[in-house]
């Protein structure tokens, strides 16, 4: 499988800019395609062309996907409803795309803790992952999912499965703070809870269908590699089976190291801004 021509749904999010940037500076591509609907107002960046399709028509999405030998699927979290997806696995078949990567980008979708979450704010990710093996088991298309980005080089290694990467180790509340303690230099005033109570309380939220309520306790039970967390995936990282260790140069970092990086990065911006 030769991937030179490569469509992009979702171009204009956070994660679909990251990734457009990354497939600029890669001269392995033929063609890079934003496929949007037709009220989008992005404007792709030179290298990028772009192509309107209604996303609602099979025939539209056909026609929009023809001569591409990739899918790269960016839609954020609750945004990647099945029936959505499934239209674009299906028209994409039917467009003779022989890959599709699917909109994971998160953790180990297919785990219970995973399953626990409301697909009001993470999509409907284990369907879809499901839906793809079934295709894939029938010789209708290859798929691959990444926690980080796309990596086309190594086919044999990530057809049909997900890939897992991380790059910081032992990301927990306490650790973040001791390195900021320690990188600064300043103490900070901390408050104490108990992230099973916080846990609890948003799972009763959820269950009641109370989303507002329920975001600030899925969000911290879910951030970081704690206790029953969807974060901690350590078991599954394989990086080295995409270069990730290769391609930084490193291997993962310490949240100290993590967090003085973001620290030094910060600071630069803030005297660019200030020179400015």
């Amino acid at each position: 499988m030769q991937i030179q021509r490569v469509a992009i749904v979702g171009s204009s999010g956070r994660v679909g800019t990251a990734i457009i940037q990354q497939l600029l500076n890669d001269n392995r591509f033929e063609r890079l395609t934003a496929v949007t609907r037709h009220s989008s107002t992005f404007r792709p960046p030179p290298g990028i062309a772009a192509v309107h399709a209604d996303f609602s028509s099979h025939d539209s999405l056909v026609a929009a996907l023809g001569g591409h030998d990739a899918l790269l699927s960016c839609v954020a979290g609750g945004a990647t409803g099945f029936e959505a997806q499934k239209l674009l696995i299906d028209a994409a078949i039917a467009a003779g795309v022989e890959l599709f990567f699917a909109s994971e980008y998160s953790a180990n979708v297919m785990s219970p803790q995973y399953a626990r979450l409301p697909t009001q704010f993470v999509g409907e990710k284990p369907r879809i992952r499901r839906y793809l093996e079934d295709k894939a088991k029938e010789g209708c298309i290859a798929w691959t999912a990444l926690n980080g980005g796309p990596f086309f080089d190594l086919f044999p290694q990530i057809l049909n499965r997900a890939i897992y990467i991380c790059g910081v180790r032992d990301v927990t509340q306490n650790n973040i703070l001791a390195a900021l303690e320690a990188e600064t230099g300043s103490k900070f005033e901390v408050t104490h809870v108990d992230i099973r109570k916080i846990r609890q309380d948003a799972t009763q939220a959820l269950e009641r269908a109370d989303w507002k309520a329920a975001t600030r306790g899925v969000t911290i039970a879910h951030q970081f590699d704690e206790e029953d967390s969807v974060a901690n995936f350590w078991d599954l990282v394989e990086n080295d089976t995409v270069g990730v260790n290769d391609t930084v140069g490193v291997s993962p970092v310490s949240v100290r190291e993590a967090v003085r990086t973001v620290l030094e990065e910060l600071g630069e911006q803030k005297r660019t801004v200030v020179q400015g």
